[in-house]
Formats: C-alpha cells, sequence, structure tokens
C-alpha cells in the first residue's frame, strides 16, 4: 500500500519503522535503528515516501557514512549496525511500498571501503582553490536563502583549515569565553565536541588564526548563538552542511575532478603543520615530529598521522 511507504511526518516515520520490526519480529531495536536511517534520508534527500526512493539517494546516505566514519564520529562496527538498518528500508520498501517500485540493491559494506578491519586511506588535501571556491559558494547560497547555517558552516570551514579541526568541533566550539589572542593556547574540551571527551590544547600562532576565531566569534554574537550550531541538534547541523555541500562537489568534481571533504581541511591543517613543527625545530626526529603534530590533532597515536600526511 501507497500509505506504508509515507515518511514526511514523525508518525509516518514511526508507523514504517514499526512496521518494520513486525516484519523481521526483530524487537525494539530494529525498529529504532530503522527510525534513525528514515530520519537521515529525510535530512539528506528531502524524500517523504519510501516510493520515491532510489539507488541515489542511497548514494547519498551511505556517502554520508563515509564522511562520518573518516572524520572519527563512526566507529566502522556502529556503520555496520546503520548499513544493516538501511538494508531493512530496502528490503521493506522493495516488498511492501508500491506495485511499481524499481527494485533497489542491498548495500555491501566492502563496496564503500566500509568493512570492519578495513584501514581509513589517507585522506585528500584540500587546496587553497578549493577551499577558497567553497567558502564563496556558501556565501552566495546564504544570499539566496537567507540562512545563517551557510554562514555558519563557511565559519566552521575556516576554523577547521586553520585548526585541524574535525567538523564535529569547528560548528561545536564554544568561543564567546576563550581567550583568542596570538600567543594564547585554545582550548577544546567536551563542550566543544572533542572526540571522546578528550582535551586539547591549540597554540594561536599565525594572524590569519585570529581573523578566523574574532569572526566566528563575532557571527555567534551577533546571532546570539553560544557555537556555530544553527539547527536543533550537531547531528542535524552535520546532515545539513553535508545536504548542501553535494550541489557544489558536483560541479567540482565535473569541472577539475575533485570535491571537497570536510576531513580534507584537517589534512591540509596535518600537512603544513608537520612542514612547520620540523622547519622550527630542525633537530627533531621525524617521530618526535608527529607526535607533537598528535598531540595538536587530538590523537593518542603516532600512527593515524600517516592516514593525513605519508611516509616521504
Amino acid at each position: 500500500m501507497q500509505m506504508q511507504g509515507k515518511i514526511g511526518s514523525k508518525n509516518n516515520t514511526i508507523f514504517v519503522s514499526k512496521q518494520i520490526e513486525r516484519t523481521l519480529a526483530n524487537g525494539s531495536r530494529t525498529a529504532n535503528m530503522a527510525r534513525t536511517v528514515l530520519n537521515s534520508l529525510k535530512e539528506l534527500t528531502n524524500i517523504k515516501n519510501l516510493s520515491t526512493l532510489n539507488e541515489d539517494d542511497i548514494k547519498v546516505y551511505v556517502s554520508n557514512l563515509q564522511e562520518r566514519v573518516t572524520a572519527g564520529d563512526l566507529s566502522r562496527k556502529t556503520t555496520a549496525t546503520y548499513i544493516s538498518a538501511l538494508n531493512n528500508v530496502i528490503n521493506y520498501t522493495n516488498t511492501f511500498v508500491g506495485k511499481n517500485h524499481i527494485v533497489l540493491q542491498k548495500v555491501h559494506a566492502k563496496d564503500y571501503g566500509l568493512s570492519a578491519g578495513r584501514q581509513t586511506p589517507c585522506q585528500t588535501a584540500v587546496s587553497d582553490a578549493l577551499h577558497e571556491k567553497y567558502c564563496n559558494f556558501l556565501i552566495e547560497k546564504y544570499k539566496q536563502s537567507g540562512d545563517l547555517g551557510h554562514l555558519a558552516v563557511r565559519h566552521a570551514t575556516i576554523l577547521a583549515k586553520e585548526f585541524g579541526l574535525r567538523f564535529r568541533e569547528s560548528i561545536s566550539i564554544k568561543l564567546l569565553s576563550k581567550n583568542i589572542e596570538k600567543g594564547a593556547k585554545l582550548e577544546i574540551g567536551i563542550l566543544d565536541g572533542t572526540k571522546n571527551g578528550k582535551p586539547r590544547f591549540i597554540t594561536i600562532t599565525t594572524d590569519s588564526q585570529v581573523s578566523a576565531l574574532k569572526n566566528a566569534q563575532q557571527f555567534m554574537k551577533e546571532n546570539n548563538l553560544k557555537s556555530l550550531i544553527t539547527r536543533e541538534t550537531r547531528q542535524k547541523m552535520t546532515d545539513f552542511a553535508y545536504n548542501g555541500k553535494r550541489p557544489f562537489n558536483k560541479s567540482a568534481v565535473e569541472h577539475s575532478g575533485e570535491k571537497h571533504l570536510s576531513h580534507g581541511e584537517r589534512r591540509t591543517f596535518s600537512c603544513e603543520k608537520l612542514a612547520a613543527i620540523k622547519s622550527d625545530n630542525p633537530n627533531l626526529s621525524d617521530k618526535e615530529a608527529r607526535q607533537k603534530l598528535t598531540e595538536e590533532l587530538g590523537h593518542g597515536r603516532i600512527d593515524v598521522t600517516y592516514q593525513y600526511v605519508p611516509r616521504e
């Protein structure tokens, strides 16, 4: 029945997730995970009915999982659970939603590099030119829509470039009470969205870093914000940013073969920071220099730095 595929409202989504639970007879956890996937699909693709769900929508959802895994916001174990729930939604759609619905293919984690135990590949750095184009794109999106979220994402993108922040940190960081003068140490703690709540300190060394912080701080003050999150939750803000970036990346890939990844800004920072550490401390070994970079990035092992800056 067509009504079984409606997910436009909260009640519709709950109904469909319960139907999936009854079909599989796997308990409430199945319904809860299905509801999470359905809500993300709505946020990322704006679909209102599973009768319109297609392969492109599924790729958008899985690509979002890929970026969250790369950024360290999701473990591969958790991602496997999401993909399993997505496949439950796909099976339900194929079986119950619309007689003429195109059969959707089941998603295999390995096809997207999300298999358990698979190492995250080195991330592509974001060039200065691509960074600038994306920031200008966000300004134009704001002019067209009036949605402050686009300007917030722009500030977050600049902070990620200047400090090597994860996207979740750059949108969550509370700047109103922080000392942002050159030479000060920028503290990023649990309230600022650090992974696993692990705090770290980054020394503010450049004028561009000071400018990025003060501009973001002023934006927060002018719009009565505590952070750069303009949506109800950090996840909704992340989905908003990812969804809004899709047309930019589609155009960028067509023209230059590259696309903007939020975590790519972190790799750009890592490459430049490691070079600066070695330049300022010529007597340090590569391992010692990477240890300093590890502390700046908020990682526990220097092995992770090789994902950002490969061995020479």
